[in-house]
C-alpha cells in the first residue's frame, strides 16, 4: 500500500533519540486513510546501531546514508524519497503522542497547507530555574506565548514538528537550501520562500509530540553564537528573508555586533557570573513568577551578545569550511572578554 503520509526526519549521531522516536511512532493510532512512512536521513556515518533499523516497525521505514551534508540536504534527500501526500518534518528528539500523526492528518484535511504541532520540552524531576525559563518563555520556541488555530509568520516553521502538504511543498526548488549547514535557519528560510511574510503556518496544539532536549546554560549561549556565526550564511542565501528577520542588511548588522561588543564588559560579566548562580538552582513551582520574568529579561543583553560574537566570528573567518563552523562558535565564546570570564568557554589549564 502506498502511505499516504511520509514523516521526514533528518538524524546525526543520536542513536538513542532515533530509537525512542521510532518506538513512539509505532504506537501511532491512525485511521483509514493515515497510512504512513518514515524516512530517515543520516547525516553523516556515526556508528548507528546494527540493530537500529533491523526491527518489524509497523510503518514503512527508509533509511538513506549520507556522507555529511547539514541538514539542509539531508532533509532534500528525504523529501525526494518520500511519497505521501503531506510530509511531516520531525526532529530526532522527539517524543509524538499516539495521535501525532492522526491530528495533522485532520488539519491537512480541512486545507491546512502548514501546520506546526505543539513541541514542550520534557518536564525534568528536579528542574533547574534554567529548564523552567526555557519552557516558559520564549528563550528559544515561542510555544507558551501561540495560540490554538491561530496562524503564524514565517518565523513559527520549527521543522521538530510541522507539516507541509506536497503540493504547497513542490512551489519550491530545494526544497531546502543546501549552503545552511551545519544547521539553523534551513527551517524559516525554506517557509519564507513558501510563505513570504504571509501568516500561513497554522498551530495545532493537539499534534503533540514531546521535545525530549534539555538545554543547558552554556549550550544554549553557545547556540546563541553559532546563530551569529551562521546568519552570515543567511544573507548570502536569502537576503529578503534576512532583512526580513533582523530588519537590516548584514553589513549593518555586523557594524553594530563589532561596536556593541566593546560596550559594557564589566557589566556584562557581572550579570553572566549572576545568571550562572542565579539558573542553576533549583526550582520550586511556588516561586514568584515576575521573577523568572526578571531572569529572562536580564540575560537578553548576554543573548545579544553571544549572537553577536558568532556574527563577528564569521566575519573574521569567512573562509572557514562549513564543518567547522560549530567549534569555530564555541572557540568565538572562549575568546570574547566577558564569556570567557565562565570556566564553560575558558581553555583548559
Amino acid at each position: 500500500m502506498k502511505p499516504d503520509i511520509s514523516i521526514v526526519v533528518p538524524s546525526r549521531g543520536r542513536n538513542g533519540k532515533l530509537r525512542n522516536l521510532l518506538n513512539h511512532l509505532s504506537r501511532q493510532e491512525v485511521r483509514e486513510g493515515e497510512c504512513f512512512e518514515v524516512i530517515v536521513a543520516l547525516d553523516g556515518n556515526e556508528g548507528e546501531d546494527s540493530d537500529l533499523f533491523a526491527r518489524d516497525y509497523p510503518f514503512e521505514l527508509r533509511v538513506i546514508p549520507l556522507e555529511r551534508v547539514g541538514i539542509s540536504a539531508a532533509k532534500n534527500a528525504a523529501v525526494a524519497k518520500s511519497t505521501g501526500r503531506f510530509i511531516i518534518f520531525a526532529n530526532d528528539d522527539i517524543l509524538p503522542a499516539t495521535d501525532f500523526v492522526h491530528q495533522h492528518a485532520i488539519a491537512q484535511a480541512e486545507g491546512n497547507a502548514v501546520i506546526l504541532g505543539n513541541s514542550p520540552f520534557v518536564e525534568y524531576e528536579n528542574p533547574n530555574l534554567f529548564d523552567v525559563l526555557v519552557e516558559n518563555s520564549r528563550i528559544i520556541f515561542f510555544y507558551c506565548h501561540l495560540h490554538a488555530e491561530e496562524k503564524y509568520n514565517f518565523r513559527y516553521a520549527w521543522n521538530l514538528n510541522l507539516s507541509v502538504s506536497r503540493d504547497f511543498l513542490e512551489k519550491l526548488d530545494g526544497p531546502f537550501a543546501k549552503e545552511l549547514r551545519p544547521v539553523f535557519y534551513d527551517d524559516i528560510e525554506f517557509a519564507y520562500r513558501l510563505l513570504g511574510e504571509e501568516k500561513g503556518v497554522t498551530y495545532r496544539p493537539g499534534a503533540r509530540a514531546v521535545h525530549d532536549h534539555r538545554y543547558t546554560f552554556d549550550g544554549y549561549f553557545e547556540r546563541e553564537a553559532l546563530l551569529g556565526l551562521m546568519a552570515c550564511q543567511l544573507w548570502l542565501v536569502n537576503r529578503n528573508c534576512f532583512k526580513a528577520i533582523f530588519s537590516a542588511d548584514y553589513q549593518e548588522l555586523a557594524q553594530q555586533a563589532r561596536t556593541g561588543l566593546d560596550l559594557d564588559i564589566a557589566d556584562g560579566q557581572r550579570s553572566l557570573s549572576w545568571l550562572m548562580e542565579t539558573c542553576g538552582k533549583p526550582w520550586s513551582y511556588d516561586c514568584d513568577r515576575q521573577f523568572l520574568q526578571a531572569v529572562y529579561t536580564a540575560h537578553l543583553p548576554l543573548k545579544r551578545r553571544a549572537f553577536r560574537v558568532g556574527l563577528k566570528a564569521a566575519g573574521d573567518a569567512a573562509q572557514v569550511p562549513w564543518q567547522e563552523r560549530i567549534p569555530l562558535a564555541r572557540k568565538a565564546m572562549m575568546n570574547d572578554p566577558v564569556f570567557s570570564t565562565c570556566n564553560y568557554w575558558s581553555p583548559a589549564e
